[in-house]
């Protein structure tokens, strides 16, 4: 098939799908674990299209590169690999308009988050021709209940119609046979932490929404209660001048020498991180689903998290859900998981207890339920 990836057929019985799936670029994003697990996992007859940019139209020219390949380049991709009346799921909403304009597809579109439409004011043309394209789905598949009320309430304000009934909401979920309470940590010397130091681990990027600021306020607080206490932050560094601001603010406070800045962590050493931490703290504003809190769950480390958006879904009651801007009571509850080695092992167990409900299993069935209910609708 040009231009596409030929999986296996998994039953001689089964429909062929066709997954566009949407990767656009080296980091291992939300976006690109989920359509990688979508492709291994489901078990259906299937194509992959992987919608990926052509190198000459996005680098030198984003914006109008990126128009290119969205209006143009993905859409020829999809008619000339994809016959009609196929069963196609876009595994990312910003494909979505690729629904609307094959019609003669029986699409079913997963929506992660609409972020920077909701939250950052980024509407425009763009996010329009998304919201009409997931209007226009078969299904649309939300990774959680907020993404959902997110959805629905950017249609009713731009007045796009939307069946609620086609909506369904599938939580993403880890493979728990990685994730796990039981395995190696990673020696503080590999760290370059000294022997017998405590671990506070913040997992993400340096993106304002992500609230690092609160992290490093945090960590000043604890810092003279907690001497054997280091800061871990594990994630790319793609907002270099929030790296350069927090390092400057961190040698302000003599506190650099307490941090260390991991950058891109590999999959493969993510449990062993996480077992290493007494403690992961995730106070961001907005998020689609929330993968660190759950993969630390899943590993038996205790979490504490801001209460907005998808995260108090995440973790029910295993962690604490506070006010992203509280800066106190995220030291309270840290400080507590430090002093408290009981309230501490209450906290792993309600974690993994909490975790295992986000099996990667249980969302593949959810989602081959979701093909089998657009396939017998059609055919009806």
């Amino acid at each position: 098939m040009p231009g596409g990836i030929m999986f296996e057929t998994t039953s001689a019985k089964s429909p062929l799908v066709y997954l566009l799936v949407g990767f656009t670029g080296s980091e291992f994003t939300g976006l690109q674990r989920y359509s990688k697990e979508v492709i291994q996992r489901v078990p259906i007859s299937k194509h992959v299209v992987s919608l990926r940019p052509p190198p000459v139209l996005g680098a030198s020219i984003p914006l109008i590169g990126g128009s290119i390949m969205h209006y143009l380049a993905y859409p020829f991709i999809v008619k000339r690999n994809v016959p009609p009346g196929s069963l196609v799921h876009i595994t990312n909403q910003t494909f979505a308009h690729i629904a609307r304009i094959r019609p003669d597809l029986k699409s079913i579109v997963t929506c992660h988050d609409l972020i920077p439409l909701v939250h950052e004011g980024k509407g425009g043309l763009f996010w329009e021709f998304i919201l009409k394209g997931l209007a226009a789905a078969s299904r649309i598949i939300c990774i959680s209940e907020y993404t959902k009320d997110c959805l629905i309430k950017a249609c009713e304000e731009k007045s796009i119609k939307l069946s609620l009934q086609n909506i369904k909401v599938i939580y993403q979920g880890v493979d728990l046979s990685h994730y796990k309470p039981d395995g190696p940590k990673i020696p503080h010397s590999i760290l370059n932490l000294p022997p017998n130091s405590k671990v506070m681990l913040y997992v993400g990027s340096e993106q304002p929404r992500k609230n690092f600021d609160l992290v490093l306020r945090l960590f000043r607080r604890l810092v003279p209660n907690h001497p054997d206490l280091y800061l871990l932050k594990a994630g790319r560094a793609n907002w270099p001048r929030a790296r350069l601001q927090n390092r400057k603010w961190l040698t302000q406070n003599n506190l650099l020498g307490r941090v260390r800045f991991l950058n891109y962590v590999p999959e493969r050493l993510m449990p062993s991180l996480y077992r290493t931490a007494e403690v992961l703290v995730f106070p961001s504003r907005i998020e689609g689903f929330g993968w660190p809190p759950l993969e630390a769950m899943a590993c038996g480390t205790p979490v504490v998290v801001s209460d907005s958006a998808s995260l108090p879904e995440v973790v029910g009651n295993a962690a604490p859900k506070l006010h992203p801007d509280n800066v106190e009571e995220f030291r309270e509850h840290i400080e507590a998981i430090l002093m408290d080695p009981e309230l501490r092992n209450r906290r792993v167990k309600q974690s993994i207890v909490q975790a295992n409900k986000f099996d990667i299993n249980t969302t593949i069935k959810q989602t081959k339920v979701v093909y089998d209910e657009v396939l017998q609708s059609e055919e009806a």
